[in-house]
């Protein structure tokens, strides 16, 4: 047996006592206020689903109009619990409800609250999200308080605080599983020894209808609000609310058992191919299967199962089939089943504790409720039509000691079953009718109609077994209940009833004991029927007689010796006084009454009391009749046990009234007799059908306190749909490339939505930027955000697709002013222009922080290089100028970083006062102080989010190496490289080929390959076909070959010594067409005459032979000869001697992986940049000082001249950097030896890099070259820039790389990095960012990344470059994955981990909301933006091929 099967066996089989029950029982469900009418309801058969607009208004579109809800829950008794106001406002209703509840259950299990004090006594609450809470959370009204009163996480920690207990206390926050997960882990603490009791409490309110939209919108709900479990026409759940909580106990501390917990399992579907939302009829089998077979239960001993049952079109055949297959089929008589959810709803996360207390309420009454909206079963359940399974749709009767499975599943996949046992203790008959002694109850409650309600119902009911659980309950205070009665029960009848004010506030009592002559006979024969002041006064009596043995002991008959009687009651009543633990104080100033006072003081034992009392009365001393005055404390009880008044202000109980009746007065004035001791113990548990409890607990519920209401009518709400069409000016704003809404358009949105016209002074306060808005792409496609602003307290939310995206506070200000600060302004200092950034530098910067802006949004006209002042346009347009404000912000910002703003503290828009006349406006910026300032406007308190910039392009990197024409390579080199030869050579951009593909071969098709490659080349683009001989799935079968065709390239195998085929194929061939030969790696080229191979490359399985058609027919015309006469074309290395030419590969062999490393700087050595003041060199040495280096030398032709310049050398400065900018002339040598000497003065030279854009490079590289060699012994990196966009520079490109090469083979460092266009430079600086010759402009921070690669390889010359999208690869031809891996700049999709999650794989937000904007208007998927950081890219795939079969 597995170590599952063995716990679970070992949790199911309990010692004696130790067996885990359900002692107490409480709820709110659907139109039933607590468990008695929930009770009556179920009898009533009624459905208890409403249409109303208690929650929200029911003609919302796209919301089902019924629900079930519970009634008032914007009540609560925040003084019982103690809750502040402000708190009790603020707090979540569940948290309220599940208080209330809580102190129900334990109260109905017959102990008082103040039992738990201190114990180990666990709480495990289940709760369902609840939309209101966010609202709450954002209410500045209710800001103090927010944090500890919303969190519904913490209705566990809450109970466990106002209880004082100390077990675990755990919140559950899950699906419809929750509770009974929540019962799983009661019941596994309690066996455990974690915990003595335990409370389950689990909630779930209704209070936004966004869930029940979605929901109905992927038909889960029913449409008309009606359940139908079973039924034909079931056609959905209805949602529903409910609150319920249970209290357990082991079976031995328990005084009441409604039943007992037989086993309970927990599982989990895990992975299922049709969704996560499809149940598992298999695991749920398996689920059942276990818990019985671990448990020991026979299916045939299982009287009833509750299903889960929510009447749905999957889950209910599924969980029939599973029940008909566990149990069911296992059994001789049919399975009666049942769902309460067709009379109140699905309650989700409560809803197994819902059909639990139904399951108990059948085991208390021994009658099954019957399942309603049963007319016709559904058809293809075989469990049913064969009679093995039998819905209860009329009241059926539950045999005794019962088992009862319960389902409850999860439409995640959590899956629990329960089965519990009814308890088999059952009431015989009315043990109060067996007795004389009158009953005594005592209560107390927070109202005096809560007292009286609970008298009533126990005179109508006088029950042994309920009362006695009533004295448990209330033989101590109950902290809170300001009513105290009680009430005395005859035979007859009730002989009094009284409920009296407690100020909380317990009277000392004291008891005056004097002459008693004329009252002790009525006291006496009263109290004869109390075991234990019969047997003191026998004793009494016994002893009196060995003192005096004519002394007659019979009370009744006593003539004489009257005062010795009395006497004798007295004592007894302080024996009854004792065994009632009522704290006194005994009062006399009679030397007789006052060894009563000793005597309860145990100062003198009983046998002492009567020698001195039958002393004392023999002696003839005479007594007091009249006492003057007795010394007590005001506002103190006195009970006067004698015959006479007493002369006293205090307030007193005179004992001629019925002793019961002082007892409660005396409970009514605090104190707290222990009752039931008065009468024969009662055996716990009660037997099962003793009244509940729980439904009698009433609260002070006279005040209403808030509770979110969706759609109040004090709120303001507007649909905006937004695209490029209407909002054009939109288009100037994008990130990395996307077109986005920005923060300013989410605000202007919110203010217009609160003003209109715009025209009056706003203020924005702690708005929060949560999610990205991603333009669609499609002018047909509107982006549709809501904006609603609750008019009370100015909180507005903006959603899209029910996900909230921006949030805050907006008002009106009485006084504008008020909320700006008065800074002094400054000057910008316009004549100097190295202190000034002008437009083109800003933009610059943000471009570089990933801001692509234009138009409008190109706001900030100039600034000084400390970002503190300057000027901003103003083009009557608000979003773009607030923007300007933000872009400051960004701006302020040293770090390499992409900032976004999420955050603004407070911002104040003085409309009426700002300057409108001029097209320019000042600015203010102080950064300390997190202040933006410019004419009206003031920002306060901006916070950004740092990200790693991310260029999300791919390049392709290769290396320049030379290839000999008859060389061994890989199939993919020699794709690579005869590719590249046939491109060159035919001058064509689109290669029209077709491959004759022998499938007998071992060999894949090349062309996929070739097409692959060409995708790496610019502006080639490629028409492939694949001709097989036999059909395969993925290619067409014998293409014919045509003259018409007029092919670039014909790959055949094997077709060298086949003419025939070979005139097929040179007639298909164009004019400048070539073969590409894949032949026996052994053919021999010799035995063909007269051919002239242009390249001969020997793979692993074939040769590869690729000639020209122009040199191939006359040779083919002419026959073939087998004389040898081979002629390979190529040009010639000099080095080698070797034919061949230099060709580009790829750098790295196979998908390309990081390593993880960092190219790091020495801090103790310097670096040299020539020509670093222009374009990439500031850039390049900014990106060293953020890889630690501390001395950097700029070589220029003169001084700085730009405000970005000079921001750029303090900024590195002012990190540590020294920065020594030379004019030396690198393009000489005595130039370079004066260099390299004043970096030496630095420290050791490591690295120079020439980015000379000239011819002069070539000169540069060989001085230094030169230089280095003899001065820089210790040089690692000798870096030279150039680019393949610059036609005239060939011969100094080639140049340097042959230094470079050089340099390689002397083993010293060398390298030539060719770049494509780079942006912000050269042709790419324009905002239009069109591809120049193919290549799309390389973004700087891909130009680092590159350089992090390859400055520590061993190649020395390497090229990076970014291909333009072509245009045949649009992007509706894309698959899923590939248009991912575009979103993420992936070029290869080879380099995508299948099992990671798009988080894992480098997601970010802007990305995200790309994806699911595809995903919606591509793909009909809604998902969130956290579900898609969560999503695997293999089930992402699997999601979208799904929804492509099934052509939804």
């Amino acid at each position: 047996m597995s170590a599952d099967y063995d716990f679970g066996r070992w949790l199911s089989s309990p010692p004696p006592g130790d067996e885990v029950v359900i002692t107490g029982i409480s709820g709110r469900f659907p139109e039933s206020n607590n468990v008695y009418e929930l009770q009556k309801n179920l009898f009533d058969q009624l459905n208890l689903t409403t249409e109303d607009n208690r929650r929200w208004d029911v003609n919302l579109p796209g919301v089902p109009k019924r629900f079930g809800k519970i009634k008032d829950i914007e009540k609560f008794d925040g003084g019982f619990f103690g809750v502040h106001h402000g708190q009790a406002e603020a707090m979540s209703p569940m948290i309220r409800k599940s208080l209330e509840l809580a102190v129900e259950a334990i109260l109905d299990a017959g102990v008082n609250p103040s039992e738990l004090r201190g114990s180990k006594t666990g709480v495990f609450a289940a709760t369902a999200p609840v939309f209101s809470d966010v609202f709450v959370l954002r209410d500045t009204k209710r800001r103090k308080f927010r944090i500890t009163a919303c969190s519904t996480a913490d209705i566990s920690h809450r109970i466990s605080y106002f209880l004082k207990m100390r077990g675990p206390s755990c919140g559950i926050e899950m699906d419809c599983s929750g509770s009974f997960i929540g019962l799983d882990m009661a019941n596994t603490s309690l066996r455990l020894g974690k915990c003595d009791n335990a409370i389950v409490v689990a909630c779930n309110l209704l209070q936004h209808p966004e869930v029940s939209r979605e929901l109905a919108e992927i038909g889960i709900l029913s449409p008309e609000g009606i359940s139908r479990v079973f039924d034909q026409d079931a056609n959905g759940y209805v949602r529903s609310e409910a609150v319920a909580c249970i209290f357990l106990q082991r079976a031995k501390s328990a005084r009441r058992i409604y039943a007992k917990v037989a086993h309970i399992k927990v599982g989990c579907d895990g992975y299922k191919l049709e969704g996560i939302t499809v149940p598992s009829p298999q695991m749920q089998t398996r689920l059942m299967q276990n818990t019985l077979s671990e448990s020991g239960i026979d299916p045939s001993a299982i009287s009833y199962l509750e299903a889960h049952g929510t009447g749905t079109k999957i889950g209910d055949p599924h969980e029939s089939d599973s029940i008909d297959t566990a149990i069911a089929q296992k059994r001789q008589t049919p399975l009666l089943v049942g769902a309460v959810k067709n009379n109140i709803g699905h309650s989700e996360a409560s809803s197994g504790l819902c059909s639990l207390i139904k399951v108990i309420i059948a085991m208390e009454t021994g009658l099954i409720p019957p399942t309603i909206n049963v007319k016709q079963l559904k058809k293809g359940i075989q469990g049913f039509e064969q009679n093995r399974m039998r819905v209860v749709t009329k009241v059926e009767i539950l045999p005794e000691d019962a088992y009862v499975g319960i389902n409850c599943f999860g439409w995640g996949g959590g899956i629990t079953h329960l089965i519990v046992q009814r308890f088999g203790n059952k009431k015989i008959d009315d043990a109060l009718a067996r007795t004389d002694f009158p009953r005594l109850v005592l209560v107390s409650g927070r109202s005096r109609e809560a007292v009286l309600d609970l008298l009533d119902d126990v005179a109508k009911q006088p029950d042994e077994n309920y009362i006695s659980l009533l004295q448990q309950i209330f033989k101590d205070n109950v902290n809170g209940h300001v009513f105290r009665g009680f009430a005395v029960l005859e035979k007859d009848g009730v002989k009094e009833i009284s409920v009296k004010f407690d100020n909380q506030r317990r009277r000392d009592l004291f008891v005056f004991f004097g002459p008693f002559e004329n009252g002790f006979k009525v006291l006496g024969r009263h109290l004869l029927k109390v075991p234990l002041f019969k047997s003191t006064t026998e004793r009494i009596f016994k002893g009196f007689l060995e003192q005096r043995p004519n002394f007659d002991k019979a009370l009744v008959n006593l003539k004489k010796d009257t005062t010795l009687t009395a006497f004798a009651v007295q004592l007894g009543v302080v024996e009854v006084l004792k065994l009632l633990e009522i704290e006194l104080t005994p009062l006399s100033d009679d030397p007789l009454y006052h060894l009563i006072t000793l005597y309860h003081d145990t100062k003198i034992d009983l046998e002492e009391t009567i020698t001195r009392a039958y002393q004392i009365l023999t002696t003839d001393q005479t007594h007091p009749k009249y006492f003057d005055e007795v010394p007590v404390p005001k506002q103190a009880t006195v009970l006067n046990i004698s015959d006479e008044p007493l002369r006293s202000t205090t307030f007193d109980i005179n004992i001629s009234s019925n002793f019961l009746q002082i007892l409660g007065r005396l409970h009514q004035r605090g104190h707290n007799p222990q009752i039931h001791k008065l009468y024969p113990n009662v055996k716990f548990p009660v037997p099962r059908n003793t009244p509940m409890i729980s439904h009698l607990v009433q609260w002070n519920h006279n005040k209403n306190w808030y509770t979110y209401k969706f759609a109040d009518s004090n709120s303001l709400q507007r649909l905006y749909e937004i695209s490029y069409e209407n909002y054009e000016y939109l288009t100037g704003y994008q990130i990395d490339g996307v077109g986005t809404v920005p923060a300013s358009q989410v605000l202007h949105l919110v203010w217009q939505t609160f003003k209109p016209w715009l025209n009056s002074a706003v203020v924005f306060e702690n708005c929060h930027f949560l999610e990205p808005l991603i333009m669609p792409k499609n002018d047909k496609v509107k982006l549709k955000v809501f904006v609603s602003i609750l008019l009370g307290s100015g909180n507005f939310e903006v959603c899209k697709d029910n996900t909230v995206v921006a949030c805050g506070r907006i008002f009106v200000p009485e006084d504008v002013k008020m909320y700006q600060i008065d800074i002094p302004s400054c000057s910008c200092g316009d004549e100097d222009p190295t202190e000034i950034l002008t437009e083109d530098d800003i933009y610059k910067e943000l471009n570089l922080k990933n801001y692509n802006y234009g138009g409008l949004f190109k706001g900030v006209k100039k600034c000084n290089v400390d970002v503190s002042t300057g000027l901003l346009r103003w083009e009557n347009n608000w979003t773009t100028f607030l923007d300007s404000l933000l872009q400051v912000a960004v701006l302020q910002d040293d770090t390499n970083c992409h900032c976004i703003p999420v955050g603004i503290r407070r911002l104040t828009i003085d409309a009426p006062n700002h300057v409108t006349a001029k097209k320019t406006c000042p600015f203010f910026a102080y950064k300390n102080c997190k202040i933006i300032k410019s004419g009206g406007v003031e920002v306060y308190g901006v916070a950004t989010k740092r990200t790693k910039i991310q260029s999300h392009q791919t390049p392709v990197l290769t290396k320049h190496v030379f290839i000999p024409d008859v060389v061994a390579l890989t199939l993919e080199n020699s794709l690579r490289v005869n590719t590249q030869i046939i491109v060159e050579k035919s001058g064509q951009d689109n290669i029209n080929a077709v491959e004759i593909f022998d499938d007998n071969n071992k060999v894949e098709p090349s062309l996929p390959t070739v097409h692959q490659i060409l995708n790496e080349m610019p502006l080639v683009t490629s028409d492939f076909t694949v001709s097989t001989k036999t059909d395969l799935e993925k290619y067409p079968k014998n293409v014919p070959l045509t003259r018409s065709q007029n092919l670039l390239l014909v790959v055949a195998t094997k077709v060298l010594e086949k003419p025939s085929i070979l005139n097929q194929i040179l007639t298909s061939l164009g004019d400048r067409g070539f073969i590409l030969a894949r032949e026996d790696r052994h053919f021999d080229c010799k035995k063909i005459d007269n051919l002239e191979v242009l390249t001969e490359h020997f793979t692993k399985d074939e040769k590869l032979i690729l000639l020209e058609k122009s040199k191939l027919t006359s040779i083919v015309q002419n026959g073939l000869k087998h004389e040898p006469c081979i002629r390979v074309n190529g040009t010639r290395d000099n080095n080698n001697n070797k034919k061949g030419t230099y060709r580009y590969l790829p750098l790295h062999e196979g998908p390309r992986t990081s390593n993880g490393t960092r190219f790091c700087c020495h801090k103790d050595k310097s670096y040299v940049i020539v020509e670093s003041l222009d374009g990439f060199g500031l850039e390049l040495a900014n990106w060293l000082v953020a890889n630690d280096a501390t001395k950097i030398v700029l070589v220029a032709k003169s001084r700085f001249q730009t405000g970005y310049q000079a921001r750029k050398i303090r900024l590195w400065k002012s990190r540590g950097a020294t920065v020594v900018l030379s004019t030396r002339d690198a393009t000489t040598k005595g130039g370079c030896y004066q260099l390299v000497q004043e970096a030496s003065n630095l420290g050791p030279v490591d690295g120079i890099f020439n980015l000379e854009p000239s011819k002069l490079r070539s000169r540069i590289a060989s001085c230094l070259d030169e230089i280095t060699r003899e001065n820089c012994q210790n040089l690692r990196y000798f870096v030279t820039f150039s680019t393949v966009c610059q036609n005239n520079s060939g011969m100094a490109n080639f140049i340097v790389e042959r230094i470079c090469e050089k340099r390689r083979n002397d083993g010293l460092p060398g390298l030539v990095i060719q770049w494509g266009p780079l942006e912000d430079l050269g042709v790419s600086s324009k905002p239009d960012k069109v591809p120049f010759q193919g290549l799309v402009p390389q973004k700087l921070s891909s130009c680092f990344d590159v350089l992090n690669e390859v400055l520590n390889q061993p190649n020395p010359v390497v090229s990076s470059t970014v291909i333009a999208e072509k245009n045949v690869d649009h992007a509706e031809q894309k698959g899923i994955l590939e248009r991912v891996a575009h979103v993420l700049g992936i070029k290869d999709v080879r380099n995508v981990n299948m099992t990671s999650t798009l988080a894992q794989v480098g997601i970010d937000s802007i990305g995200g909301a790309q994806i699911v904007q595809i995903l919606e208007l591509d793909f009909g998927i809604s998902l969130s933006l956290k579900d898609i950081r969560n999503l695997t890219v293999a089930r992402l795939i699997e999601m979208v091929e799904q929804v492509t079969e099934n052509g939804t």
